[in-house]
């Protein structure tokens, strides 16, 4: 499958970056493309996904379906005003909080996982059962 990830890649450890390496890992060709470079995206992919990180919160031009957007930052208040906002442009939400995916009419619950390459094992002894949350 062709895919088109829109998403600003700053660094390589962010949720665009670790869907990025999944999916070439998987076999599907990706195109990566900025925030700002949407209106030059060509219709051509058979899904463009648009991946949130709390930058720019709009939606996609109108040609490029089927789109989803991928939403990181239900739990904060002014992103997820932002969010609800935009939802309805997409033809399904992704979200990381499963209450925010179930308040949303075209919302699926899409927990993170994780990136072998970022979060393997170091060869220490478990000393403690810990969790991460952040980036």
């Amino acid at each position: 499958m062709r895919l088109a990830l829109i998403f600003d890649k700053h660094r390589a450890d962010t949720l665009g970056g670790y869907l990025e390496r999944a999916a070439r890992h998987m076999g599907h060709a990706v195109d990566h493309f900025w925030t700002h470079e949407v209106s030059s995206i060509p219709p051509t992919y058979a899904l463009y996904l648009r991946i949130d990180h709390g930058d720019d919160y709009s939606t996609l031009p109108a040609a490029l379906r089927p789109c989803v957007f991928y939403a990181v930052d239900t739990h904060l208040k002014a992103s997820w005003k932002k969010i609800r906002r935009i939802a309805s442009g997409y033809d399904l939400v992704c979200c990381a909080q499963r209450q925010a995916a179930e308040a949303l009419p075209n919302g699926a619950w899409l927990p993170f996982g994780c990136d072998p390459e970022f979060h393997g094992s170091v060869g220490l002894p478990l000393l403690r059962d810990v969790a991460f949350v952040g980036t």
